[in-house]
């Protein structure tokens, strides 16, 4: 009777604050909780015996209720679990019986050419006797953008801009003699130069099987039709041509040493001049294209490095001057002209515009209506371009002034 008094009130007080103050019933209501501290003062012992009996059997009921709300719910996670590893496993063929975990990486479709969307399919295989658990992470190089993925992967640095990107799933579930597939998609981006290399790796929980890796390397190539090599550099070629019949042409009438150099200097300055008006209309045309919604798909920066060597003066030790160009591209993708939706990069000058960026979000951009998988996301008048052309017009206009005034003083 002293037990039923006096000791069974407390314990089930005090379970009742274990029960509401535990993380895992911190949702249970609460007030049901506080209700289970006896309050006996004004009864008579009968009424306490049955107010006691009673809070020892709604005690019972209640932590048989709360075991059994835990136990559900931790079921119903690893359910959850089990059928997200169990959907990237591939129904058809087994694992060879390697005692080992493998990893395979292909890429779709070869050859891999620049400003084109390209999947690549990772396929994991459990030759191990015992089901185990994966982690699968992929680098992606500087000219591979991730584009999208399945079964939950994600970026290990999403806030940041870098130059070569890390891709990471959550562990994936892979039952003996099974093999699982994940895949993703990665645009092979033309703003940035150099080979595609992408690299998967594969290791089990606690690293018990050791890590495994595949990878490609391939150098990207053009398109054809209207993004090909004559679309991409035929001005720059027509240029160079231009450029050897001016010099050629001016070469034949001049005589002396400097009549010949008065038309390499007037040859340089007409093309700078084409060189800076192409600039300036470049630029011009852009406020033409078309406005569109971006969402940014990744962030990066390609790097250049440039060496040189200086001698100094005689006998002094060569010292190696090494320049480092850093250029910023980000991923984008919106809806063509007909609606369809269209994955391209467009590049930035300054590594600063990088941080207006952020992966995920929707920015403003512009595309060219006759080709559109040229996007930009500023549209800007380069006060330089102007600058330069003004100058380099002025500059040719004065040297053919000069010319001409100086023949007909001596005729």
């Amino acid at each position: 009777m002293l037990f039923v008094r006096q000791v069974a009130p407390k314990a089930v007080y005090w379970f009742s604050r274990l029960v509401r103050d535990s993380p895992a019933f911190g949702s249970f209501p609460s007030f049901l909780l506080i209700r289970f501290r006896p309050r006996t003062d004004g009864m008579t012992a009968d009424m306490r015996k049955i107010r006691v009996h009673r809070m020892v059997r709604l005690g019972v009921v209640l932590s048989v209720l709360c075991g059994s709300l835990g136990a559900l719910s931790e079921a119903m996670a690893q359910s959850s679990a089990i059928d997200a590893s169990t959907n990237w496993v591939v129904a058809a063929g087994r694992a060879p019986s390697t005692g080992k975990i493998d990893i395979a990486l292909e890429v779709a479709p070869r050859p891999l050419i620049y400003d084109r969307v390209h999947e690549a399919i990772i396929e994991v295989a459990n030759g191990s006797p015992v089901d185990r658990e994966v982690n699968i992470k992929v680098l992606l190089g500087e000219v591979a953008h991730f584009v999208d993925g399945n079964f939950g992967v994600g970026f290990e640095k999403p806030a940041e801009a870098v130059q070569e990107r890390i891709l990471v799933w959550p562990k994936l579930a892979l039952p003996a003699g099974a093999r699982g597939q994940v895949s993703f998609r990665f645009l092979v981006t033309p703003t940035a130069n150099g080979d595609v290399y992408i690299q998967a790796d594969v290791d089990t929980s606690g690293g018990l099987e050791g890590r495994e890796v595949d990878h490609i390397r391939e150098t990207p190539e053009l398109p054809s039709g209207p993004r090909g090599f004559l679309s991409q550099y035929g001005f720059t070629l027509l240029l160079f041509i231009f450029y050897v019949a001016l010099l050629y042409a001016l070469a034949r009438r001049a005589k002396g040493t400097g009549a010949l150099l008065r038309v390499l200097a007037l040859g340089a300055v007409v093309v700078l001049i084409v060189l800076s008006g192409w600039n300036l209309w470049d630029s011009a045309k852009k406020f033409g294209w078309q406005a569109a919604k971006c969402e940014v798909l990744d962030v990066r920066y390609a790097v250049d490095t440039t060496s040189r060597q200086d001698s100094g003066r005689t006998g002094s030790p060569t010292r190696t001057t090494t320049d480092i160009l850093e250029t910023p591209n980000v991923a984008l993708r919106y809806d063509g002209p007909d609606g369809s939706p269209l994955v391209s990069s467009a590049y930035r000058r300054d590594m600063g515009d990088l941080a207006s960026f952020p992966i995920g979000t929707t920015v403003d951009c512009f595309y060219d209506p006759d080709d559109p998988l040229w996007v930009v996301v500023f549209r800007e008048f380069s006060f330089s371009s102007v600058f330069f052309f003004m100058l380099f017009t002025l500059a040719g206009i004065g040297m053919v002034w000069f010319r001409l005034r100086k023949r007909a003083a001596a005729g």
